[in-house]
């Protein structure tokens, strides 16, 4: 039943990554702690590595559809691959110690992805962010990304995109097809640090790729047919959801 249910969390996820280029931590990694029951390491690293591996697919495509600004893409993965990796490992050496500052952090990553999950919100349905954005300009945007992604696994779509937006003046499909490759990238950095420390769920996660598998020609259909409003509401009704599931995950833990 559990792999059932990570087949169809799979392919739902997958889904919304390739129509918006959000999802893959902001999404996954709450849900994977709060129905699957994984640690957040765990988490983490299965995130990742189901991001990297579906972004492949996902990238190929809008890449072959002329979705992907690659001078963009190098100058913002010079910024963040970097920071990216550091904060992997920095993350994992830590989670590693005995004593309580593991249980500091743990607590404190786990509120970076709550914060992440309501900025992919405002991101979603307000300019003020897209502003705000604009004047902190791309490097210093780059940076801050790739540190909550080696952190957290999460913010490739969440930063990347509003921010491309705001300082690139591409269309919102190319910036979403330059945003998923960056992410591939970044996810890469972190999947291979935490995979190298055994935080990967083999089984769930080869499941859930076959599931994104599926969904891929539907999500492609879909971002070629629905509009802009259309994959906002969906991607916000699933941040929702999954960030209502880790806090109550969270919530039982505290408090059983």
């Amino acid at each position: 039943m559990e792999l059932l249910s990570a087949m169809v969390f799979g392919a739902c996820a997958g889904a919304l990554m390739y129509l918006s280029g959000v999802g893959g931590g902001v999404v996954v990694v709450p849900t994977l702690v709060g129905i699957f029951g994984m640690t957040l390491p765990v988490a983490v690293g299965t995130a990742s590595a189901f991001s990297f591996v579906y972004k492949i697919g996902a990238g190929f495509s809008h890449q072959r559809a002329g979705n992907v600004v690659w001078p963009l893409l190098r100058t913002f993965l010079k910024a963040a691959a970097g920071v990216c990796l550091l904060c992997s490992l920095l993350v994992v050496w830590v989670m590693g110690q005995p004593g309580a500052l593991a249980s500091v952090v743990n607590g404190s990553l786990k509120l970076a992805i709550f914060v992440a999950g309501v900025l992919a919100l405002v991101s979603l349905h307000s300019q003020n962010l897209s502003r705000v954005l604009q004047r902190l300009g791309l490097t210093p945007l780059a940076c801050a990304t790739g540190a909550l992604v080696g952190a957290t696994g999460t913010g490739g779509g969440i930063l990347v995109t509003p921010a491309l937006l705001a300082t690139s003046g591409e269309s919102a499909q190319r910036v979403v097809g330059t945003s998923l490759v960056i992410g591939l990238a970044l996810s890469a950095c972190t999947g291979v640090v935490f995979g190298m420390n055994g935080s990967i769920d083999l089984p769930i996660l080869g499941t859930m790729l076959l599931g994104a598998l599926v969904s891929m020609p539907i999500a492609r259909l879909g971002f070629e047919r629905l509009s802009a409003q259309a994959i906002r509401q969906l991607t916000s009704a699933a941040i929702v959801l999954a960030l209502a599931m880790m806090t109550a995950s969270v919530l039982r833990t505290t408090f059983s």
